[in-house]
């Protein structure tokens, strides 16, 4: 499961010509929250003395996993912003829902994190993916 963790750019910026959103400077500022997300919690996890993963070949398409021990802990990254905390958050636990039930086919011990930009303003996210089996995290990751 898994392959080595290929950093994300987090200086992307879309080809505004080519961009089919209604506005590709709000597209661009949300592909840079979540690489940058990604690549903290990256940072986060090799500071605990895990190897970082990104999917391999045949793998789910998530964001980044690691072992810790037996368990395999798979990550979706979500960018937040006030406007569109809601979908984003509800997307981000729909994905990692899926993702741990196709790893869990697999592999006996399997834990999933939804890892957003920054806090949720609504609290009740944490206690819906807290129920649901799901860690809910944002950066400064490690932090209480």
């Amino acid at each position: 499961m898994g392959q080595k963790y290929l950093q994300a750019d987090e200086t992307v910026v879309t080809d505004h010509g080519e961009t089919r959103v209604p506005d590709a400077d709000v597209y661009d500022r949300g592909l840079r929250g979540h690489r940058s997300t990604q690549n903290a919690l990256a940072r986060w996890v090799k500071g605990q003395g895990l190897e970082p993963l990104s999917p391999a070949l045949g793998d789910p398409p998530f964001d980044l996993g690691w072992w810790d021990d037996q368990v395999f802990v798979v990550a979706e990254v979500k960018s937040l912003m006030p406007w569109n905390e809601t979908g984003q958050i509800r997307l981000g636990l729909g994905q990692i829902l899926e993702y741990v039930h196709r790893i869990g086919r697999h592999h006996d011990q399997v834990m999933g994190v939804l890892a957003v930009e920054s806090k949720p303003t609504d609290p009740i996210w944490k206690d819906l993916c807290a129920t649901n089996g799901i860690q809910l995290t944002w950066p400064p990751f490690g932090s209480p």
